[in-house]
């Protein structure tokens, strides 16, 4: 039993040793080594969790259901199958897991996430809730901040900005926050706060799109066109992939009466992204405003089928009539 037991340390003292140096895959394979001797929670869990960093989704969604299986009052699987349902888009799954670690141990980090989840699922008040416990459990958690900013940045921007003031003072080089203090302050109209928050964004990260954005969108604003266009295509050249900066520079060009160019990025967007709402309904809306109205209806009713509630593609759709 001794040889057995120095065997597992042995194994387990490799992977972490592995993992350290940053040779991932290499200790995925000593996890999965180990387990061929060794069934313990704690091996799945490890393994779980490295194999999720790897992508492998299904390696690491059994492991870590097999741990919670042997050991149901062990926080980290739930934890882990949090994150990983999180990033699967499995919002319902996410927030259950979470509960449950929640339920065995209170962590600033998982209520975040748990508050991630619950936002993803419309449930507002409930994802305010878990951030402020967050930020309750830890003061100095930005990111906390952060995101409870986030439900209040489209609607009540006043209420996010002292958020996100206090999550870019407790990090300096948090370039998202930078990015969302920018914008709500020029939701705000006070612009030049906002030019800064959003280029320090950039100076931080300059492979964010939407700090770009931002930016054109406040320059806009400000009636600065030719920078406004700089910014946007800025965007385009950072997020190639990405509907967004494409319609986004076509609703510019539309109010700039460049109809040629606006509706060559219109289809771009929507060629990239063909399920695209935002696009769908502004290039219907254009096509509206040039009298294409059975090719505008096509559109706002392809937006209109993935939120009927959305009052913007109703009213649109209402004055085809």
């Amino acid at each position: 039993m001794s040889d057995q037991k120095l065997s597992l340390e042995q194994l387990t003292e490799k992977a972490e040793q592995l993992e350290e140096a940053g040779l991932a895959r290499e200790a995925l394979a000593c996890w999965r080594e180990a387990l061929k001797h060794f069934t313990t929670p704690y091996l799945l869990y490890r393994l779980g969790e490295l194999a999720m960093e790897l992508e492998e989704w299904t390696e690491a969604e059994s492991a870590l259901l097999q741990a919670v299986n042997l050991a149901p009052d062990f926080v980290g699987p739930y934890n882990a199958l949090g994150i990983l349902s999180l990033e699967q888009g499995d919002y319902q799954a996410a927030q259950d897991y979470l509960r449950r670690g929640l339920s065995l141990e209170k962590n600033a980090g998982m209520y975040s996430l748990l508050g991630t989840a619950q936002s993803s699922l419309g449930m507002t008040t409930a994802a305010r809730w878990s951030y402020g416990k967050a930020i309750k459990l830890d003061p100095n958690y930005e990111e906390a901040y952060y995101n409870l900013a986030l439900t209040y940045k489209s609607e009540q921007p006043d209420k996010a900005l002292p958020l996100l003031e206090k999550a870019v003072t407790l990090d300096p080089q948090y370039a998202h926050a930078h990015r969302e203090l920018g914008n709500s302050l020029r939701k705000l109209d006070k612009y030049p706060e906002a030019e800064l928050h959003l280029r320090r964004a950039i100076d931080l990260n300059g492979s964010d799109g939407w700090a770009y954005v931002y930016l054109g969108l406040l320059k806009w604003k400000t009636g600065d066109l030719v920078t406004s266009e700089e910014a946007y295509k800025k965007a385009i050249e950072t997020w190639p992939d990405s509907s967004v900066p494409y319609w986004c520079l076509a609703h510019f060009y539309e109010y700039q009466g460049r109809n040629e160019e606006s509706e060559n990025l219109y289809k771009k967007a929507l060629q990239i992204e063909p399920d695209d709402v935002e696009a769908n309904l502004r290039f219907g809306v254009y096509l509206k405003g040039i009298g294409e109205y059975s090719k505008a209806r096509t559109y706002l009713e392809h937006a209109l089928s993935f939120d009927p509630k959305d009052e913007r593609v109703k009213s649109a759709i209402f004055t085809l009539q």
